[in-house]
């Protein structure tokens, strides 16, 4: 909702989708904790990767730009056959790298497998960053480089 209104007060509307380069269809049970924490409504979220998004019937219009959110993703899209893919589904598109820092990674570096209550730290943190994201989208967007 904030993006629309955000994007309309700046001569732009803006839609949103969620896909990861290597989804597994499912939401990590961390993640959708501290969605819950953060008061976010889980209702219509589930796990999906690119190809799951552009076959699904959702998407609205054509995508323009495409966020990653960590070095892997930042990798895997400029890897031939799913560059090739997304540039198929979306013609020009241009990448955004936001990288956030991945609550697992945190949590094997402290000895934590992230179920445990000490673990929340990382995923809450990881719901702050993409709050913070989506503050700074329309700043981004301009900032973007073609794919």
């Amino acid at each position: 909702r904030w993006l629309e209104s955000g994007g309309e007060e700046r001569g732009r509307r803006v839609r949103c989708y969620s896909a990861g380069t290597r989804g597994s269809g499912e939401i990590k049970e961390a993640v959708r904790r501290a969605l819950e924490r953060a008061g976010y409504s889980l209702e219509g979220l589930r796990g999906k990767s690119l190809e799951a998004l552009m076959s699904s019937g959702e998407v609205e219009g054509q995508i323009t730009h495409v966020v990653t959110m960590c070095c892997e993703a930042q990798g895997d899209i400029k890897q031939p056959g799913i560059r090739d893919k997304l540039l198929s589904w979306c013609g020009r598109v241009k990448q955004i790298n936001y990288e956030v820092a991945a609550p697992t990674t945190q949590c094997r570096q402290e000895g934590l497998c992230g179920d445990e209550p000490a673990a929340n730290v990382h995923y809450d943190r990881l719901v702050l960053q993409m709050e913070d994201m989506t503050l700074r989208l329309l700043d981004l967007l301009e900032s973007s480089e073609e794919l």
